[in-house]
């Protein structure tokens, strides 16, 4: 039986979600995080974020969207090859992992740990600090 998922206003905290995320993740040289990676390996990446298998495809590239998750199918489109990083793939995966829709607390303190867990605890640490600066809320045992 799918999960229920509740609906809240979480989308009010994409934007500030994303700011964040740029500032910590696209201004780093390291390639653990910013390595562009190939289709199976975005699909392990996501199964392990998971625990479950997830579909991984590419489309046509997009102007806006980098990368989509599709909760309903359990399947992550990337636009064209530049979404394919590692922690872009983690945001996504996220997604589908989280019990609710949206960019809200409980999908930021899931993200903020798989951060740390698959690029790890610095990374994960930039991304907490960088969410508090920006406004994005999480619960503060999170990491």
């Amino acid at each position: 039986m799918a999960k229920a998922r509740l609906r809240i206003r979480s989308d009010v905290y994409a934007k500030a979600m994303y700011v964040a995320e740029d500032r910590v993740f696209l201004r780093a040289p390291h390639p653990e995080v910013n390595r562009e990676i190939c289709l199976d390996e975005a699909r392990d990446l996501a199964q392990r974020v998971t625990g479950r298998a997830v579909a991984v495809e590419t489309a046509r590239p997009r102007k806006v969207y980098v990368a989509a998750a599709f909760v309903s199918t359990g399947k992550i489109r990337f636009f064209g090859r530049r979404g394919l990083r590692p922690w872009i793939v983690i945001h996504e995966a996220c997604h589908i992992a989280s019990p609710v829709l949206g960019h809200g607390p409980a999908f930021a303190d899931l993200y903020l740990k798989a951060t740390r867990e698959f690029i790890g605890f610095e990374w994960g640490a930039k991304l907490k600090w960088s969410f508090r600066i920006h406004g994005v809320p999480f619960s503060d045992d999170s990491i």
